[in-house]
Order: structure tokens, then sequence, then C-alpha cells
């Protein structure tokens, strides 16, 4: 499963490349192709900080293209992402992120 899903995402963005891809509520679209390119930075980073597969990271944030790209970039890094919504109780969120 993790296979085809991470094929398919790199195999979407490459034969999209110049479609768009994601947008904000009245607000310009974002390519494939840059949707591609901030995967591949966001996979920087998490080399740079050493994370391996299976490590969860929380995403926490309003419903946005910036989301969902870096909910594509966790998944596609083989980590585990532990979305949350923005509108949790603070206490909620410590909660889970200790847990």
């Amino acid at each position: 499963m993790d296979e085809n899903l991470i094929e398919l995402i790199e195999e979407s963005i490459k034969s999209n490349w110049r479609q768009p891809a994601l947008s904000n509520y009245q607000s310009e679209n974002i390519s494939y192709k840059m949707v591609g390119k901030n995967i591949m930075d966001m996979h920087k980073i998490f080399e740079e900080i050493k994370v391996d597969s299976e490590d969860k990271i929380a995403l926490l944030g309003k419903n946005s293209a910036n989301w969902a790209i870096s909910y594509l970039s966790v998944v596609s890094y083989r980590a585990i992402v532990v979305p949350m919504l923005s509108h949790f109780h603070t206490k909620d969120i410590a909660h889970i992120i200790k847990h």
C-alpha cells in the first residue's frame, strides 16, 4: 500500500507537471511542479533533522494548500502523519503530541 501511494503521488506530479494541483480559496493555483518542489524541500528538512520512516509528525493547521503539501510530504517520506484540527483546545493538542 505504501509503495503504491508513493508511486501514485510521484506519477501524478510527473504526468501533470504544468497543471494546477491545489489552491486556496480565492487564490492562485499551485501547480503539480510546485507541489513536487515543496515535497522535495520538506524531504530535505526531514533528512537534516533526522526523521526516520515510521516517525510520527504532528500536522496542525487550517485547511489549506500548504496543509495538503505538508501531508503529502510526510506520507511520501514514509513517516506517520498525525493530523490535528486548528480549533482543537491547546490541552488536547498537548495531550496528542505527548501521546
